[in-house]
């Protein structure tokens, strides 16, 4: 004899039987994962599916033609914890890649909310896009610090001129004066080699 997935037998010539309660389950942790991308807590996300389970709001996520919820439908913290870990250990990851993987959608929620104050050239929504980006990138480790010059000591620049080597620092009260060094370096008149006998 074969199971059915919530367990019960059936027998091998009929077909597999999905109960309600398997299709409530599954609808359940689709829901904890979009109220977890919101931002929402544990507890928040416990009321708000025994809420849509009694029909007091609207779910986030679409709800399956034909899904009847229990009367005084509730699920516990602990019960939203537990399947939230669930979830998140069926996709392939490690502990640190769980968390990048929810940042990473979280991310991608954002960018799409802002598309269209950037359609409309809004420079908030632009701004807010290209931070988003940003803190994407740096996430997933692709992201490229620039180098930047800032504070007093500024960049440090050698400048090599056959044997000779002139470090000068820059900055920006200073860059005419090493400007017009530099210049002078190039216009010095060459030096004759001196060829011994």
């Amino acid at each position: 004899m074969k199971r059915n997935p919530d367990g019960t037998w059936r027998n091998a010539r009929h077909a597999i039987v999905i109960s309600n309660r398997i299709v409530v389950a599954r609808w359940v942790t689709a829901e904890i994962l979009r109220c977890k991308r919101t931002g929402l807590s544990m507890a928040a996300i416990a009321v708000h599916i025994g809420r849509v389970g009694q029909g007091h709001e609207q779910p986030l996520s679409p709800l399956p033609d034909g899904i009847e919820f229990p009367a005084g439908y509730r699920l516990s913290e602990s019960a939203v914890f537990k399947a939230y870990h669930k979830a998140m250990s069926q996709q392939p990851a490690i502990d640190a890649e769980i968390f990048r993987k929810e940042d990473t959608a979280r991310c991608e929620e954002l960018y799409l909310k802002l598309q269209s104050g950037i359609s409309r050239g809004d420079p908030r929504h632009v701004d807010a896009a290209v931070r988003v980006l940003a803190h994407k990138a740096k996430l997933n480790g692709y992201a490229a610090e620039p180098d930047q010059v800032s504070g007093p000591s500024g960049l440090h620049v050698q400048i090599h001129l056959g044997d000779e080597c002139e470090n000068e620092r820059v900055t920006h009260n200073s860059e005419k004066d090493v400007g017009s060094r530099l210049v002078g370096y190039f216009q010095k008149p060459a030096q004759e080699p001196t060829h011994r006998s």
